[in-house]
């Protein structure tokens, strides 16, 4: 037989554990990713922004839990539908707990949490500006 070639192909137990590996590969490249992502941001999830009640107002409550600094935080207190002006921090550092604003209301318990809120933008300590709405949600910002 002469020119004739022949392949193997492997067994079926080959088959299978070649798959597996592959498998095994893509998941932890994805739980790698993942790990990343969460890294990115975990201290951006310790910082927050938000009006507390008081029994005859609201204060604006700043913290930042984290174990290092933030920094070129804006906030912008919305009360009542009314934007104050904003509140900034060239830096706010590590466990701080600032209440910059107290607004008096009378009856306070009684505004819906509708009408109360905040936007907050900050940049970690790796640089990265992050944003969090009105609706406390974060989102890391692409531009500055």
């Amino acid at each position: 037989m002469a020119g004739s070639s022949h392949v193997e192909l492997g067994t079926l137990p080959d088959w299978i554990a070649a798959v597996g590996t592959t498998l095994a590969f893509f998941v932890a490249f994805a739980v790698l990713i993942l790990d990343l992502k969460e890294r990115r941001r975990r201290q951006a999830s310790e910082v927050a922004a938000w009006f507390e009640r008081t029994e005859d107002g609201v204060i604006l409550r700043v913290i930042n839990s984290s174990d290092v600094p933030i920094y070129n935080v804006r906030i912008t207190p919305k009360f009542l539908g009314q934007k104050y002006d904003v509140v900034s921090y060239p830096l706010v550092g590590p466990g701080a707990n600032y209440t910059p604003l107290t607004l008096p209301l009378p009856g306070s318990q009684q505004v819906s949490n509708k009408y109360l809120g905040t936007e907050m933008v900050f940049a970690d300590s790796a640089g990265r500006r992050w944003k969090r709405g009105m609706n406390g949600k974060l989102h890391q910002r692409l531009r500055h």
